[in-house]
């Protein structure tokens, strides 16, 4: 994970600023509900962050990895992050909440039910297009896939922990992903 070039200038960045605005809309432990709503706040405000989104999503397709635009005390963070064409991610969970907007291209977002110690069946599948938002939940609701389709996808995410600073379980597939049983 890399994090964008900022000036030392000492003025506090806009992401920054976004963040700690975020993090005051959500409670400590908030519902569904509540992070979807931030997730659709975030897409409405990301018009403030255009400069480093910009210089944040040529990082991700440069290094493949998560661009970090701002952390928090609190452990929160906001993250920008390009998912190839065909290249799913792991099943996995973030050890706590997210909300997503996509910013460019489609991605195919699956969510997964943990079943037994390593295993999840797949729940739902959602294919998601340029400011689109989705959140998940608290463990064990924060289990999912996702992969970038034909155009890959660039998502800007706030999670409620850093998500390689916190242990994130993987899965494996329960029976036949495409029909759960």
């Amino acid at each position: 994970m890399t994090t964008v070039d900022r000036p030392r200038t000492g003025i506090v960045s806009p992401a920054v600023t976004l963040l700690d605005d975020a993090i005051s809309r959500v409670a400590t432990t908030p519902d569904l509900v509540a992070v979807e709503q931030l997730a659709r706040w975030l897409a409405d405000a990301t018009a403030s962050l255009i400069d480093e989104l910009t210089a944040a999503d040529a990082e991700s397709r440069r290094t493949g990895e998560a661009v970090v635009l701002a952390e928090a005390a609190s452990g929160h963070v906001m993250v920008v992050r390009r998912f190839p064409a065909d290249q799913p991610t792991p099943i996995h969970g973030h050890g706590g909440w997210g909300a997503v907007v996509v910013l460019t291209g489609h991605g195919r977002y699956e969510t997964w039910e943990p079943t037994r110690d390593g295993y999840a069946r797949l729940v739902r599948v959602r294919e998601l297009g340029p400011g689109d938002t989705l959140a998940w939940p608290n463990p064990p609701h924060d289990v999912h896939r996702q992969v970038g389709l034909a155009d890959g996808a660039t998502e800007l995410t706030i999670f409620a922990r850093h998500p390689y600073h916190t242990w994130a379980p993987q899965f494996q597939p329960a029976g036949d992903p495409l029909h759960p049983s």
